[in-house]
């Protein structure tokens, strides 16, 4: 996994809390506040997806909130299916406090 700190999302509330785009032959996840367990449905169908394109995979957590555990637990899972189904996977954050954040931890 690597680490950028580039946000590329516009941080808006009219964004579904999970988006998912394939650029470039990347899959591009975007999280967004608010997020909380009503987006299991679209956390479901944007792992599948990313997993079933198995494109390199970049999760943009600039928009979302670090101690949220929704978002967390999808990064992990995330992180963790791609693991292993040997797809790369990075991280993309801006304006994250100084503290490790869970989002980002290896």
């Amino acid at each position: 996994m690597s680490m950028a700190t580039r946000g590329m999302a516009s941080c808006n509330t009219d964004t579904p809390a999970i988006a998912y785009a394939v650029v470039a032959g990347c899959s591009i996840i975007t999280l967004h506040d608010p997020i909380d367990i009503t987006a299991r449905d679209q956390a479901s169908s944007v792992l599948a997806a990313v997993l079933f394109a198995a494109y390199p995979v970049t999760i943009d957590v600039s928009c979302v909130d670090v101690r949220n555990p929704v978002a967390v637990s999808f990064v992990n899972a995330t992180r963790y299916a791609c693991d292993e189904a040997g797809i790369p996977v990075t991280i993309v954050t801006e304006n994250q406090p100084e503290l490790p954040s869970p989002l980002v931890a290896a």
